[in-house]
């Protein structure tokens, strides 16, 4: 409503042509959500000048069957983007689609026609996929990598393609194989052999695996047609200028255009202390445009005091404190926020315990789309507990059993609480998808017996309330680029995600080590830090000053 879109061709200006649904390295400035401006050079270096990008879109994929891995006719089809392209053979050769159906066969080569009914033939019953052709004149990511995903098609793309594919899902890389050249005498005999070795086993599983994951992911985002998508974001845009426009002139909450929400045990008064005085020492000065505040359920007895309820950043939410209930505490947070700060951006949602880099949070957001979008690390497979003794037990009426055709029951994907960017609009729709259950049951209390009529934990939560939206049309950007940035746990040496100089976010710190991070991120004679480490934090504490030494990380 009040929103309306005026469409322009190509023909009539070559500047606003159509753009499709993908975040690059350079997002662009008229359709953000869902384009690529991406120069030329980026796909082949030295064809074209870089002040001239290209933009690119695609139409949505019918379909995103999960089962149809199960159920593959074949083992390879080789897929050409045009009569006149080739695929890179030996020596620097070209192998040309006549060539390919001579020393392979014609059945299994296809040539792109724009339809979707050779789409769907050249990758749903094949196990692998060749795709050959000038991919430096085709949009990122190419449609047929996308159809492969869609139909779960293990991807072989050309070599300079794959590089660029962590732009868009951190594991897309895993999902597709680079090729630098191509044999096609004994490639199909190779990949069968790949399949059905017992010794291959686990590199297929791999494959499958993430193969899989990123066709969740690009059903996520590509669930509307082109044309809804470029409305949503354009009126998405110009309710974000708007938001700017009444910020300018807005009281305090209603000039709130960043809002750090962190979840917080009523207990942990230290932690959300020593978080002031450290990192959200930055975000304070920031205000009104940025605020931070901490999120506490209802006392359970006399003996839960708050001690630092004056500070005057600590929010109680009308939610019984306990673990049980988190996952209503989490979404009454999101409630709270948006009915708060009607003119919000971001809400950035994070736990009490984590060091955060925000400057470098900051400047991503603000290259980034507000709009139905969601930034995090994500738990892509996580099953939920059935065991009743279990603390995070889930019964069949918090979360029905699924039935993934490979992973059986299991979560959609959802963003680790450790900290996640959502967009305002995003933030909208889930309050509004949580809030409808509430208003059937105005009067039910916010105790642990509400919380098992939802998902447990909070983040599962959140993550099934998405996928609600999602399986009713509506696509959603979920943006896990930036895997490397976090932590789990403060250490150098994890073996899941460790810490490194360009980590912006550490989960599990304690109050003391979160000082010493803060101390070593403000010591002028730390900016050479390594991303090696060992030392504990006193010993790189008295190295500082000493320049013949190389400090490290802790």
């Amino acid at each position: 409503p009040g929103c309306h879109v005026l469409y322009v061709s190509g023909q009539m200006s070559p500047e606003l042509n159509s753009v499709h649904g993908v975040l690059s390295e350079a997002e662009d400035a008229l359709l953000p959500v869902f384009s690529a401006s991406v120069p030329d050079q980026d796909f082949a270096p030295g064809t074209a000048s870089p002040k001239s990008p290209r933009r690119f879109y695609f139409d949505a994929v019918p379909e995103f069957p999960a089962a149809v891995a199960f159920k593959k006719k074949y083992v390879l089809s080789v897929y050409f983007l045009s009569p006149e392209s080739y695929c890179p053979g030996a020596n620097n050769t070209q192998l040309s689609p006549k060539m390919v159906k001579r020393d392979f066969s014609a059945q299994h080569v296809y040539i792109e026609d724009g339809t979707h009914e050779t789409r769907e033939a050249a990758f749903k019953h094949y196990h692998f996929t060749m795709l050959c052709g000038d991919f430096s004149s085709s949009s990122f990511p190419p449609l047929p990598l996308v159809y492969s995903l869609a139909y779960v098609a293990h991807a072989m793309v050309p070599e300079f393609i794959h590089w660029k594919s962590s732009r868009m899902f951190f594991h897309l890389p895993d999902a597709a194989q680079g090729v630098r050249s191509t044999a096609f005498a004994g490639l199909e005999a190779y990949l069968h052999n790949l399949m059905t070795s017992p010794s291959k086993e686990k590199i297929m599983e791999f494959k499958e695996t993430f193969t899989l994951l990123c066709q969740v992911l690009f059903r996520y985002r590509y669930a509307e047609p082109i044309r809804r998508r470029a409305e949503v974001a354009a009126c998405g845009l110009c309710d974000a200028r708007a938001r700017e426009e009444r910020r300018s002139v807005a009281s305090a909450d209603e000039a709130v255009a960043v809002a750090f929400c962190i979840m917080s045990r009523r207990s942990a008064h230290e932690l959300r202390k020593v978080v002031r005085e450290t990192w959200g020492r930055g975000l304070a000065g920031k205000a009104p445009a940025v605020v931070q505040r901490f999120f506490v359920g209802k006392a359970a007895n006399s003996s839960h005091a708050l001690h630092d309820s004056s500070v005057g950043d600590v929010v109680e939410l009308p939610v019984v404190e306990s673990y049980r209930t988190l996952n209503i505490k989490a979404l009454s947070m999101l409630s709270w926020a948006h009915r708060r700060y009607p003119n919000l951006q971001w809400l950035v949602r994070h736990d009490d315990d984590v060091y955060l880099r925000a400057p470098a949070l900051l400047a991503q957001l603000a290259s980034r789309p507000p709009i139905r979008y969601l930034w995090g690390m994500f738990d892509h497979g996580s099953s939920p507990v059935r065991d009743p003794a279990h603390q995070h037990y889930n019964s069949y009426e918090q979360f029905p059993k699924q039935d993934h055709p490979a992973w059986g029951d299991i979560f959609p994907p959802y963003a680790r609480g450790l900290l996640w960017a959502m967009s305002a609009d995003l933030v909208a729709a889930t309050v509004k998808e949580f809030m409808a259950d509430r208003e059937e049951q105005p009067d039910v209390p916010l105790d642990e017996a509400a919380a098992d009529h939802l998902p447990h934990p909070d983040d599962p939560a959140v993550g099934v309330l998405i996928a609600g939206l999602v399986q009713r049309g509506m696509s959603i950007n979920l943006d896990d680029r930036d895997f490397n940035s976090f932590s789990l746990n403060p250490s150098c040496n994890s073996t899941f995600s460790n810490i490194h100089n360009r980590t912006w976010v550490v989960h599990h710190v304690q109050p003391e080590t979160m000082r010493c991070m803060w101390d070593l991120d403000n010591a002028e004679e730390a900016k050479q830090i390594s991303s090696q480490n060992s030392d504990t934090c006193e010993q790189i504490r008295n190295s500082i000053g000493q320049p013949e030494k190389q400090l490290d990380v802790v």
